[in-house]
């Protein structure tokens, strides 16, 4: 059972990795090049939303 939790625990960590990268992204995007482009300029935004929410469900549930 012990390898299991370590497994989970290396999952969530890449997924914490990836959701930083995503929110880091946008906060560079913001403030280098700014919006301009809808399209790109939504992904990104969009992104990183969900990355934010997929965090805070983390945190949540690591408190429990």
């Amino acid at each position: 059972m012990n390898m299991k939790n370590d497994v989970l625990e290396k999952k969530i960590a890449e997924i914490v990795s990836l959701c930083n990268k995503k929110i880091d992204k946008q906060f560079r995007h913001e403030s280098t090049a700014g919006y301009g482009n809808d399209y790109d300029d939504g992904r990104i935004v969009g992104q990183a939303a969900l990355s934010r929410k997929i965090l805070t469900i983390i945190n949540n549930n690591k408190r429990v």
